[in-house]
């Protein structure tokens, strides 16, 4: 599909790759869902587009593997090695991309184009688990579910893991706190 540059762009790449995807398993469903908006929005954060401008979205699912494309008219950007010391402002895109993704890479033929690779799970094959950790919030509502989820997928396992609040410990005292209702205001 070819998306316009815009604001839009990434919502509408996000939903029509969960479209394309509705019959996989619920994580790795979500899982390219979190990362094709994520290589939209690169494209409309590095690429210089103008409204006029075009970002296409090509995805094939096959009988192993799902590949997914995302390609603009820029001139593409610098990116680091694939290195674990990234700061927190690099973790997004690439980085996930690298967590998540079985394999990627970047094309340059006058166009930018990222790709990855995502194996599917062998037919009849036991659907995953919850990790041990997620025993607390499995009563959770949906979306601080879902985002635990996501957080752990990237980040491991929390550090602490309470019955009302999960928490990931950083460098540079950086915490990341999730809990099952939001905080009250100060």
């Amino acid at each position: 599909m070819r998306l316009q540059a815009g604001a839009g762009a990434t919502g509408e790449a996000r939903r029509e790759i969960g479209t394309l995807a509705a019959d996989l398993p619920g994580e790795l469903r979500e899982d390219l869902q979190l990362l094709v908006s994520e290589l939209v929005a690169n494209s409309l954060r590095h690429a210089e587009l103008t409204d006029e401008d075009w970002i296409d979205l090509h995805a094939r699912v096959a009988a192993q593997t799902i590949r997914v494309e995302v390609s603009d008219p820029g001139q593409g950007f610098q990116h680091r090695d694939r290195a674990p010391e990234l700061s927190l402002e690099d973790k997004s895109g690439l980085w996930m991309l690298d967590k998540i993704a079985d394999r990627w890479g970047v094309v340059r033929d006058g166009a930018t184009h990222v790709w990855f690779e995502t194996d599917l799970p062998a037919a009849g094959s036991d659907p995953p688990t919850d990790p041990p950790w997620m025993t607390a919030p499995r009563d959770w509502p949906a979306p601080a579910r879902a985002v635990a989820s996501d957080v752990s997928r990237l980040y491991g396992p929390p550090d602490d893991a309470g019955p009302d609040q999960l928490l990931w410990r950083r460098d540079a005292g950086f915490e990341l706190v999730i809990r099952r209702t939001p905080a009250a205001a100060p």
